[in-house]
């Protein structure tokens, strides 16, 4: 996260940057008003950072998402769990990206996967 020298973020764990540049403005002010005191910085210009999404892909538009699942007998791990990730990333791969005006298609590069701390064995 990009936060400026508040005392939030210590500054021996990383770079610090002054505005963000990855998350958009409405995604970054959830963000901050609820993990950072308000206090990170967004660059405006992430907002022309667009994907045209599949009309019947599980998600339809930018933001923070919710999808209830069912598990079985899993405590650490969950295969239901991957094949959900691994069915959305299919979905979005290829999918039309206009980044501040220039347009691709998402690669496997463009997004990152995180696990819970607990469950690396």
């Amino acid at each position: 996260m990009i936060v400026p020298s508040f005392g939030i973020a210590q500054t021996d764990l990383g770079n610090i940057l002054k505005a963000t540049t990855t998350k958009r403005s409405h995604f970054n002010n959830f963000i901050s008003s609820n993990f950072y005191e308000e206090r990170l910085i967004c660059d405006e210009s992430n907002d022309q950072r667009l994907i045209k999404f599949d009309k019947k892909s599980k998600i339809k538009d930018s933001g923070i998402h919710f999808i209830e699942m069912n598990h079985s007998l899993n405590v650490q791990t969950s295969i239901e769990e991957f094949e959900v990730v691994r069915d959305l990333l299919k979905d979005m791969i290829g999918l039309e990206f206009d980044d501040k005006g220039k347009t691709r298609k998402l690669t496997i590069d463009d997004f990152i996967l995180n696990q819970d701390y607990y469950c690396v064995k």
